[in-house]
């Protein structure tokens, strides 16, 4: 009797894990299933929001550097003598920025911030006449005129705050 083994001996899983196939077959299925319920049952919104949020610091950081060339170049015609030769200096680089000056504008136009797709149109403005050699006079007395300077300086340091904290937006600052 000791030898004999009892003929019903039940459904038992510890005796399904014994055989090491079915073990692994087990862990493997098991894997699956978690990857997928991890998968489809994760919201996707925060993700978005992460994205979003740093898609938005480096536009920041970005148009801020846009700004600050900006800025140097105009000051450095709005300050130099008005001979055509200072103008044709800065043809290249006014050229450069030209094409930024557009995107950042479409950009801001989008996203819903006249203010500062108003100050980066006069500033494309300035910029084009600059790199199709307009005296050096007359962009001077538009660069003043405009206040154009001033206005770069205040978008740029609205923008480093925006940049190191949740300020708002440039439209309710300027």
């Amino acid at each position: 009797e000791p030898q004999l083994h009892p003929l019903n001996q039940g459904f038992s899983l510890l005796s399904l894990f014994r055989n090491r196939w079915f073990a692994l077959a087990a862990a493997a299925a098991m894997l699956v299933v978690a990857f997928l319920a991890g998968r489809f049952t994760q919201p996707k919104s925060g993700m978005v929001a992460i994205t979003a949020g740093g898609r938005q610091r480096v536009l920041v950081m970005a148009l801020g550097d846009h700004l600050e060339r900006s800025q140097m170049m105009l000051a450095e015609l709005a300050n130099g003598s008005d001979q055509a030769s200072d103008v044709s200096a800065e043809r290249d680089r006014a050229r450069n920025l030209i094409g930024e000056n557009r995107l950042y504008r479409q950009t801001a136009v989008e996203s819903g911030d006249p203010a500062m797709a108003q100050v980066l149109d006069q500033l494309e403005r300035v910029l084009l006449d600059i790199s199709h050699g307009a005296d050096a006079g007359e962009i001077k007395s538009r660069i003043e005129s405009e206040s154009l300077l001033f206005k770069l300086r205040v978008l740029g340091a609205n923008l480093s705050r925006a940049g190191s904290s949740d300020a708002p937006s440039s439209q309710e600052k300027l």
